[in-house]
Order: C-alpha cells, then structure tokens, then sequence
C-alpha cells in the first residue's frame, strides 16, 4: 500500500515516439504498444495509488495528456536507439533541458545511442561533438554483457558485469557436460556451468582486452582438464584424452588410475 508512504516515488516510462521521429527503428517499433499491453495487464493486482504512480508518454512529446507531469519524480527512457536520419540523443537531450530538469534522476535501459551512418556510410555531422559530450556524462550504474563469438549466439563465452559504484569483473564460463550420451531430448543434456573473474577494473574493458583475457582463460582451462572415458569393449580398460600440456603420466597419477589399456591424445 503506497498510499502513506513517503518515499514512494511517480515514475514516468518513456519510449520514443514514431510522429516525433518520423518513423522508428524496427527494433523499437512496437514496444510502447507492449509496455501499454503489459501494464493493463498488471494493473488487475495493483492498488489505485500505484496506477497512479506508473504512468507512460513519450520522448519529446510536450503537449499530450501524457507528457511530463511536475509530479513525476524519476524517468525510466527504456531503448532509446539512433536511427540514421533522426538521432535519439537530440529528443533526449531536449526532453531533459526543458521537461525534467537537471534535478530528476533519469534512468537509461538498454539504450543504443552510438552513430549510425547511412547506407554510403555517411553520419549527420551537425551536433555530433555536442552529443557524445552528452552520452560521456552518462553513468552505468548497472551491466550485464553476455559475450559470444563474433557474429553468432554461441557459445557463450562469458559475461561482463558492473554494479555501481562497484568495478567492471569479467567472468568466464567454463561447461561441463554430465551427460555425454546421446539423448533425444534436450533436457536429458545435464550441463553444469561455472563462471571464474579473469579481470577487474575501474574502466569498462576494450574489446582487445576482454577477447585476450577469455583467450587466456581457455588456454589455462585446457591445460588442467582431462577427460577420462572407459571403453566398453574390454574390461578394465581406461582411455585417457589429454588436453594441451599435460604429461601422460602426470595425468594418470593424478587421476589415480591403473593405467592398463589404450592411451589416446584428443
């Protein structure tokens, strides 16, 4: 129950808006509709103060009875994403110079704001300096990057994460597959999976930095990981598959084995 309580907050959701912007990017194109979707949905279990306390409009729009409101007191721009001809930063920009003020927090999800060039690779040059000035002020206050292999959703490699005021880590995934049989079904797959820190740091790592640390990550991975798998054709036989590195016998006393049969290297 919000009605007695003195810190809840009025949130105004923002998104951006297809008169404003002359069209959207296919990305963003129907995400008011869903968020507005969404909320009606919701609003079935909501009390009425907290209706009143969620409210949507859009990016640049001033005049409708959702514009910005004196008493919203924190903006969530969900998506905001460049488009070649119109860029996102200008309306956001606008929208917090003369509607919100310096004074209201405003919070970015998910926002794309980089250049986008043309189809002959030509950027719109007139306030660019002005708006990167602007997305530098912004702070990250929380990230969580999956990372894969360039140019495909798998597999993932690792994630990049960060919760302000704390520092950016870096963490590589590590798979271990229990069940290495054939199965019919997905689910029958048991996959077990860890995730080791590589790097920590104030600043958000570069690209060469995060693909150098996983690289090494994998190396050392591979240099301590032996598979064993028993062969069923004769008994008491153990086929041992070493990864990059490892001794034969290093491998064997380690894993405490009567070595008696074939030795195979993956």
């Amino acid at each position: 129950n919000l009605t007695h309580d003195p810190h809840s907050k009025t949130i105004r959701i923002l998104t951006q808006s297809p008169t404003q912007f002359g069209g959207l990017p296919l990305s963003v194109a129907g995400l008011h509709k869903t968020l507005q979707a969404d909320i009606r949905v919701s609003q079935s279990t909501w009390s009425d103060e907290l209706k009143n306390r969620i409210r949507l409009g859009f990016l640049g729009d001033f005049d409708s009875k959702n514009s910005i409101a004196d008493d919203d007191d924190v903006f969530i721009i969900v998506c905001a994403t460049n488009s070649t001809s119109s860029p996102v930063i200008n309306q956001i920009m606008e929208t917090i110079e003369k509607e919100i003020g310096r004074e209201r927090p405003v919070v970015l999800v998910n926002p794309r704001l980089g250049e986008v060039p043309s189809h002959s690779g030509v950027m719109q040059v007139k306030g660019r300096g002005q708006r990167m000035e602007f997305v530098e002020t912004i702070n990250c206050i929380c990230c969580c990057e999956l990372l894969y292999r360039a140019g495909s959703l798998y597999p993932l490699l690792g994630v990049l994460w960060r919760q302000y005021p704390g520092n950016w880590e870096l963490y590589a995934r590590h798979e271990v597959v229990e069940n290495e049989k054939k199965v019919e079904k997905l689910e029958e797959k048991l996959i077990d999976e860890e995730y080791v820190l590589v790097w920590e740091g104030e600043n958000r790592p570069d690209r060469d930095v995060i693909s150098e640390c996983l690289k090494m990550e994998r190396k050392r991975n591979q240099k301590l990981k032996a598979v064993v798998d028993y062969d069923s054709k004769r008994d008491g036989e153990v086929v041992v598959k070493l990864m990059l590195g490892a001794s034969l016998v290093t491998a064997a006393v380690a894993l405490g084995l009567p070595v008696l049969g074939n030795l195979k290297f993956g």
